[in-house]
């Protein structure tokens, strides 16, 4: 018996060991990923990566870097009001302002003023956030993006139009944009400009088709290519002038006149979650491609699913992936970013270090910023439920010696109360009464003895 209750207790105490492993083990996880902190990732480029979380109840909208590597971003408030932050690159904030107005879009020109697409409004400040002038866009569609040429000259596009303006907001032309095509209306949503400040934009309808269009500097249409693999999430063009395109779950490279050079279908153990909002690619330095984007939970893994549960997610979505091509179409790695908490990509950027920064969200309203995020580990959804295994185990050591002390107490106080029953029942013993008698008479006698003397 007393073999047993030492098995039971080793047992006890080796599964709340293990468990205060696991426990530690994922906390060190989370904070790795979920706090700032400062380490190094050879993935993407060896210097600092970082993760900022923004503890605000509200909604990421853009990101932008200017020629110092600072980083400015927007957001909005759901309890209301729209702001912009400024950060150097160690990602220590600079100044924060409300805007008093809704935003779009934030862009930095050469030199490093900023420009924010304010729905039907183009407001210029300076690198401090400081209101310098604003011009109102003049259409009935809002604008929704913004290139700068090589002299500073502000391209924006709406639904339906492209505005050029000079950098101190002086209208210069504007153009309509096709919007009906093989019966279908197409929507402008991307804008950039090659290496000779063409324009090259983007246009989507509603049934996931989408356009790639050109124009020269003067706004005068080069050409328009029919785009049918769905609704593109993001465009950008490499040095030599190649176009490559995100929509659904492929990456497709094209020359300068959209004859395709290459695509990567994305498939594996979970289902892509590409849409117009979560997808972005960004081009570095070497023309390597890097595409982030939400991917959806494979149902058929119980692992993650039993990890959502514990954290009360219903939602499917998992977390940030990023994938990285060189630049004839290799796949050199993809990674998840995020898994422990549901999060989200918003807008991607590389700086002039080709140091790469995602900026989106995460549980429950927060905004997250991370600089060269580092690689998931995989094991944290596992950790969030195996670390129950420190609750159980110490909740069961508790109680195993609660009951062992109470059993314990128990038994001493049966065994002292049958002590007392059996001393009441049990007869005289007749050797020890006669010696008590025998010894009260020699007491007696010794105290006459005395009182005689």
């Amino acid at each position: 018996m007393k073999g047993k209750k030492i098995l039971i207790l080793n047992i006890i105490s080796i599964s709340f060991l293990i468990s205060l492993i696991f426990s530690i083990n994922f906390l060190i996880s989370l904070n790795r990923i979920t706090h700032n902190n400062i380490s190094i990732n050879s993935n993407i480029v060896n210097e600092e990566s970082w993760t900022k979380v923004l503890d605000v109840n509200g909604k990421a909208i853009s990101i932008a870097n200017d020629t110092e590597n600072n980083i400015y971003i927007l957001y909005y408030l759901h309890s209301g009001g729209y702001f912009l932050e400024k950060y150097n690159s160690s990602g220590h904030a600079i100044f924060s302002k409300e805007l008093g107005y809704p935003a779009i879009d934030i862009s930095v020109d050469i030199s490093n003023n900023l420009y924010i697409l304010a729905f039907s409004f183009l407001i210029k400040l300076d690198d401090m956030g400081t209101q310098l002038w604003n011009k109102t866009l003049d259409f009935e569609s809002n604008g929704l993006d913004m290139v700068f040429d090589t002299l500073n000259n502000i391209y924006i596009l709406g639904y339906s139009f492209i505005i050029k303006f000079d950098n101190n907001g002086n209208h210069l032309w504007n153009i309509s944009i096709p919007r009906a095509s093989y019966g279908l209306d197409y929507k402008g949503n991307i804008i950039t400009l090659d290496s000779s400040d063409n324009i090259i934009i983007s246009s989507i309808s509603d049934y996931d088709y989408s356009m790639i269009s050109k124009y020269d500097i003067s706004g005068i249409q080069q050409w328009t290519f029919n785009f049918s693999k769905g609704a593109i999430s993001d465009l950008a063009l490499d040095k030599k002038d190649n176009i490559i395109v995100v929509s659904n779950q492929i990456v497709i490279k094209y020359d300068n006149k959209c004859n395709q050079l290459w695509n990567y279908s994305i498939e594996g153990g979970y289902s892509s979650m590409f849409n117009y909002e979560s997808t972005s690619l960004s081009i570095d330095s070497s023309e390597n491609v890097y595409v982030a984007t939400n991917l959806k939970i494979d149902n058929r893994d119980p692992d993650i699913l039993f990890g959502y549960f514990l954290q009360g997610i219903t939602s499917y979505e998992f977390g940030i992936f990023l994938y990285k091509f060189n630049n004839t179409g290799g796949l050199s790695w993809n990674w998840r970013i995020t898994g422990c908490y549901y999060s989200w990509n918003n807008e991607m950027i590389l700086d002039s270090e080709d140091n790469l920064y995602i900026y989106g969200g995460k549980l429950p309203n927060e905004m997250i910023i991370y600089k060269n995020p580092i690689e998931f580990n995989g094991n944290c959804v596992h950790q969030t439920y195996l670390s129950l295994l420190f609750v159980c185990p110490f909740i069961t050591l508790l109680i195993g010696v609660s009951i062992h002390f109470y059993k314990n107490h128990k038994i001493k106080k049966a065994k002292t109360e049958n002590y007392i029953i059996n001393l009441k029942k049990r007869k005289p013993d007749l050797n020890v009464k006669k010696y008590l008698e025998k010894r009260r008479d020699l007491q007696h006698h010794l105290r006459v003895f005395k009182r005689d003397l």
